[in-house]
C-alpha cells in the first residue's frame, strides 16, 4: 500500500486539514527540516502555489479522491466477542 492509499494517513491529513493553513505549514517545516530538504519542500511549494485555483476547482483538483476500499482484518478483540 502506498502513502496515498493508507486510510490513517488520509484520515490524519483530513483532520490536520480542518486545523486551517497553519498545520500543514507547521508540517511542511517540520519535514523539511528533519529530511534537510528545504530546498526541494519549497520548490514544490512554488510549483503548487503557481497553480491557478479556478482551475484546480473545476477539476475537482481541490478534493482528495474516494478512499479506496480495504479489506479490514478482524481485530483478536472482535474474534473473542469482544467490541
Amino acid at each position: 500500500m502506498t502513502l496515498r492509499d493508507d486510510p490513517r494517513f488520509r484520515h490524519c491529513w483530513d483532520k490536520l486539514h480542518a486545523l486551517g493553513p497553519r498545520a500543514g505549514y507547521e508540517l511542511a517545516l517540520e519535514l523539511a527540516a528533519e529530511l534537510s530538504a528545504t530546498a526541494t519542500v519549497v520548490a514544490r511549494a512554488e510549483r503548487y502555489a503557481a497553480l491557478n485555483p479556478k482551475f484546480v476547482r473545476a477539476l475537482d483538483a481541490d478534493k482528495l479522491p474516494p478512499t479506496p476500499l480495504v479489506p479490514v482484518p478482524p481485530s483478536v478483540e472482535s474474534s473473542e466477542g469482544t467490541p
